[in-house]
Parts: C-alpha cells; structure tokens; sequence
C-alpha cells in the first residue's frame, strides 16, 4: 500500500494491516479486504508474531499470508493506493530505502525465512 503517513510526514510503502482482536485471521483478511478491496482465496496462514520496537510498544504484531484469486481491485476509500511489486522489485524497494516501515520489513523477512514462497496471487497482511 502507498499511503501518507501523518507522523513521518512522508508518503510509505507498506504491506496492508491493521488492528486486530482474537480471531487474527479474520481481521487479517478484513483489513486486507478493507484496504485493497480484495477478496481472500482460502485460508491465511499465519507467519508468527513480531514486535515493532520492543524499546518502546508492548505491543504484537500477527503477521499473515492471505491468498487471493483475483487481483482486480477496487481503491478502498482510506486514501491508500494499492502497489503491485514483483519479488525482484520489493528487494529493489527495500535496498534503496523506499520501503521503511518495521513492521513491513519484519513481515518479509518472516516471509522469506518461512518455507512459503511469494507466488502470484499472493498478499502479506500484518
């Protein structure tokens, strides 16, 4: 997703995500729905917790695969715009710096660590 960011005063790149309760897979696919009006194709897998800045939030973070079957979308009206990076071209984004975001960082390399490969049709949510 590309969207302004208030307290950086800078426009990032960043997997979607949101708040999240008890039923983590379910709001994975909601906030995922909600930010980039695509619809889940079978069942999130879960990629584990992360923490943003143990220094600073207590806070976790539930990081997930979502599958999708169909990459038409409409823009959601949150005032984000909806990025499609081939692998090659999420490296290049974090290399040079235009993706910063911890928790999307942290994503991806769970993601890379894990045994699941990015294939098309396929969006992180955290």
């Amino acid at each position: 997703m590309r969207q302004y960011r208030y307290v950086i005063d800078r426009i990032t790149l960043e997997f979607p995500g949101g708040f999240t309760t008890e039923a983590g897979c379910a709001d994975a696919v909601r906030e995922m729905t909600e930010e980039t009006g695509i619809n889940s194709h079978g069942r999130p897998t879960s990629l584990g917790v992360l923490h943003a800045d143990t220094g600073l939030l207590a806070s976790e973070n539930d990081i997930w695969l979502v599958p999708v079957l169909d990459l038409k979308h409409v823009e959601a009206g949150t005032g984000a715009e909806t990025v499609w990076l081939t692998d090659g071209e999420l490296d290049e984004r974090v290399i040079h710096g235009e993706i910063t975001s911890g928790i999307t960082l942290g994503a991806l390399a769970k993601l890379r660590a894990s045994s699941f490969a990015i294939a098309p049709g396929t969006m992180l949510s955290s």
